[in-house]
């Protein structure tokens, strides 16, 4: 588990420190001292980012809200499907919370640090990462596909929806189809809750929706499914627990 400080205080980066060594030994952390520095070492890859203390106002023109907000706007640009890390605002500014809310902060601190708030917050984000951590991996599995006499392996995040075509189904990527001969009922069975059957012919990867109505559903790639009536309220409840789990 990697835990990154990011405030312009030295002496507050010590001290939240301290507490999370008295918690988790084991844990990597990294510090920064503004969001040039945070973002300087995400943009390298030198890792992920699993729990992030920021700090909400920092003494340059990039604050810790525009920090999370470039942060995330990597992460969706690489992946519609990135872990993002388990975020928690630092800030002696109460007020500015809710500026926080279109970042997903997981919990908020407030200066200067209660001891036991830090542990009820650091206790909820560790469960929190390790949940992450378990959609991580499952994004990890992938489709095998046998073509042309040779087996491919298809990572599930790579696969924004699946056609039904007569006997065969047509797993979309972003820069190619392949053909698969099972029915979509059953790869829709086999892929698990990312996808869901939104029209007996089309099976949708529930991470790369843009945006949907009651009678289709556009996808991050421009594609527009078409939505059944029938599976619109089923597919309504799945979407709002895949997000509520962190699905995107």
């Amino acid at each position: 588990m990697t835990i990154a400080i990011c405030d312009d205080e030295k002496a507050v980066r010590r001290y939240i420190r301290g507490l999370i060594e008295k918690r988790c030994a084991d844990a990597e952390i990294v510090e920064f001292s503004n969001g040039v520095e945070l973002l300087a070492y995400v943009n390298a890859d030198k890792g992920q980012v699993d729990i992030l203390f920021l700090d909400i106002s920092f003494e340059s023109e990039l604050d810790g809200i525009e920090t999370a907000k470039l942060l995330r706007q990597k992460q969706s640009d690489e992946s519609a499907m990135a872990v993002l890390p388990v975020l928690i605002f630092v800030t002696a500014f109460a007020h500015r919370m809710p500026e926080a809310f279109p970042v997903h902060a997981f919990q908020f601190l407030v200066k200067p640090i209660d001891p036991a708030a830090f542990d009820a917050v650091f206790e909820q984000a560790v469960k929190e990462y390790y949940a992450l951590d378990e959609l991580r991996r499952s994004r990890e599995q992938k489709l095998l596909i046998r073509s042309n006499g040779s087996t491919v392996g298809v990572a599930l995040q790579d696969i924004y929806y699946i056609e039904s075509e007569g006997r065969k189904s047509i797993v979309v990527q972003r820069d190619r189809r392949s053909a698969y001969y099972k029915k979509t009922e059953e790869l829709a069975q086999e892929l698990g809750g990312g996808f869901y059957r939104v029209h007996r012919s089309f099976l949708v990867n529930m991470a790369h929706i843009r945006s949907y109505t009651r009678t289709q559903i556009v996808l991050d790639n421009g594609a527009a499914i078409p939505m059944s009536k029938y599976q619109y309220a089923g597919f309504v409840q799945a979407y709002i627990s895949f997000l509520s789990e962190g699905g995107v």
